[in-house]
């Protein structure tokens, strides 16, 4: 298993599934439009993509959720007791596990939002306890789960059964823009996000530290765009043109 510090995988919700995961090379020139639809672009019945398409727009997307979101502020924790940050020698203790707001799947803005934000909560809590389930309810895509789960299984693991444990991964987001734009059948939002891996990590017993020695924090921060879409009475999202921000 490679260090946290020199693999780093992106997360892309984060992009979490930051991409969650893995980057999306995807056109960084391509033109985004505000989602109406003309008459004469109405969808026909052997049309798939063209009813997915209308059916994005009948969407309440009413509202501004553009800035830094506060996670304890947008969703609620389940705790289990006083919680102790990791240090080198031990594993974070009875970390606050958020809980999937009863409105996320809601056909609107606001249920995309906290959609957006349980998923990046999911995958903090993932990195920091081992445990993805939070992340398996989230709205990501399941291209963005699959992928996560091969890139972090061995580690996800070592974390559950305390035999790796990192400095309190954390996942700072912010949407950039108040609504998402429409194009074609998905929902384009943009969002920048910083993942901090903090100044070691632990690993049957060893203390790493980062490259840059003993005390430095490391930090990655990127930014691009949340693709979302409104599937079978919930949102699906996933990482679209990604990149690290210089």
């Amino acid at each position: 298993m490679s260090s946290i510090f020199n693999r780093r995988a992106a997360l892309g919700v984060l992009g979490a599934s930051a991409g969650a995961f893995v980057l999306a090379a995807c056109d960084a020139n391509r033109s985004v439009s505000k989602g109406s639809s003309s008459s004469s672009n109405e969808p026909s019945e052997t049309s798939p993509s063209a009813s997915s398409a209308t059916a994005q727009t009948d969407i309440d997307m009413s509202g501004d959720y553009k800035g830094k979101i506060n996670f304890e502020s947008v969703l609620e924790y389940k705790k289990s007791g006083t919680y102790e940050p990791a240090t080198e020698e031990h594993a974070a203790r009875n970390v606050p596990r958020p809980k999937k707001p009863e409105d996320a799947n809601d056909k609107s803005l606001k249920g995309l939002y906290l959609s957006v934000v349980f998923a990046a909560a999911a995958t903090q809590y993932a990195y920091n306890t081992g445990d993805y389930s939070l992340a398996e309810e989230s709205a990501l895509s399941e291209s963005e789960r699959d992928n996560y789960k091969g890139l972090e299984k061995v580690r996800l693991k070592k974390i559950r059964e305390g035999n790796y444990w990192p400095d309190n991964v954390t996942i700072e987001y912010e949407i950039t823009e108040p609504q998402p734009l429409l194009e074609d059948d998905r929902y384009l939002w943009s969002r920048t996000f910083k993942i901090t891996y903090g100044k070691f990590e632990v690993e049957d017993g060893r203390v790493i530290y980062p490259k840059s020695g003993k005390g430095s924090v490391v930090a990655e921060e990127f930014i691009g765009l949340v693709s979302a879409q409104y599937v079978n009475g919930a949102w699906e999202i996933s990482s679209h043109d990604n990149r690290r921000k210089e």
